[in-house]
């Protein structure tokens, strides 16, 4: 964006500047249902997939890519320089990792922490794809569908305008 002004050319042809971002974000989306599709087909090649339920994933995954693309463009249209997003990856992505039940069940965290952990976008991805992965489903899900819904629209929403505004400034 800076030093490239690869926006700033793209946004000099006909389209205008949701365009640039709505592609950009379902370019992330793109690359989320190819990563969690291939994923997916290695599982099931080692035969670690009991559920058909399973095939639900990869529409998981694009609606996954989609929200957090829009919290990346997000987070990009707010730092002020290229060496911030250390601070996206430290304080954003890493502790998500450990607290939304990736490497180690929620169950096995305080209760305290199992109730903060739903603050964090990843956990009710990985609460939705452990149940379709296993087949097991419990009234809870709609929860975390509902809410990577109206985290993805929330993310989206915000993005475009803040993304607009600094791109058009």
């Amino acid at each position: 964006m800076e030093y490239q002004k690869t926006y700033d050319a793209i946004i000099a042809t006909p389209l205008n500047v949701e365009d640039v971002i709505a592609g950009e974000v379902f370019w992330g989306a793109t690359r989320s249902f190819m990563t969690g599709s291939i994923i997916l087909a290695i599982a099931a090649a080692f035969q670690l997939v009991p559920s058909p339920w399973a095939l639900a994933i990869p529409v998981l995954t694009l609606l996954e890519g989609i929200m957090f693309s829009s919290i990346a463009m997000l987070f990009t249209s707010i730092v002020p320089s290229i060496y911030s997003f250390n601070y996206y990856f430290t304080l954003f992505i890493t502790p998500m990792f450990f607290f939304s039940g990736v490497f180690f069940p929620l169950s096995s965290f305080p209760e305290i922490v199992q109730t903060l952990s739903w603050i964090a976008p990843l956990t009710p991805v990985v609460h939705l794809t452990r149940a379709l992965i296993n087949g097991e489903f419990q009234l809870d899900l709609l929860w975390a569908l509902a809410l990577i819904i109206i985290l993805t629209a929330l993310f989206f929403s915000i993005s475009l305008i803040t993304m607009g505004r600094r791109l058009t400034v």
